[in-house]
């Protein structure tokens, strides 16, 4: 209990093709295998739709147009972070194939098509995944807010 909380802005995209989405698949001691979205914390005084499109070329290799704004989340992770998330909904040129890039973070081990019907069970974090199901199919009564509280 004696690491420094902080709050951390992210951003992120959310890319689809037919009835899939593009995840990255990730391996981490602790968490064992799991998928998040492309993106990650914006940078001091960087646009959110910048850090948008910054992140996913990181780590998807894809130049992206951002669109709109689907989802925003709060992630609660007692004695670690609080982090705000806007995830913005990313269109990608025609023939447009996702790869890792070249020297990935550790624990990024895929870019991988994920079936949408698949959020409802994979381990994606933070763990948003029936909530954003509910969005992408754009239920009457899905939440476009979401709020997530890892357990310690």
């Amino acid at each position: 209990m004696s690491a420094e909380r902080f709050f951390r802005m992210r951003a992120g995209g959310i890319i689809r093709r037919e009835n899939r989405i593009l995840l990255i698949e990730c391996f981490e001691d602790g968490y064992g295998l799991h998928y998040n979205l492309p993106g990650g914390g914006t940078q001091r005084g960087e646009p959110v739709r910048a850090a948008v499109r910054r992140e996913v070329r990181e780590e998807t290799g894809l130049k992206v147009e951002v669109g709109r704004l689907l989802l925003a989340y709060e992630a609660l992770h007692p004695d670690i972070h609080h982090s705000f998330g806007l995830l913005f909904e990313c269109h990608v040129p025609p023939g447009a194939e996702p790869s890792l890039p070249a020297v990935p973070d550790s624990f990024q081990i895929g870019v991988v098509w994920v079936p949408l019907a698949d959020l409802k069970t994979i381990r994606l974090l933070p763990d948003i995944g029936p909530q954003l199901y509910a969005v992408l199919l754009d239920e009457p009564e899905a939440d476009h807010f979401a709020q997530h509280t890892e357990q310690p």
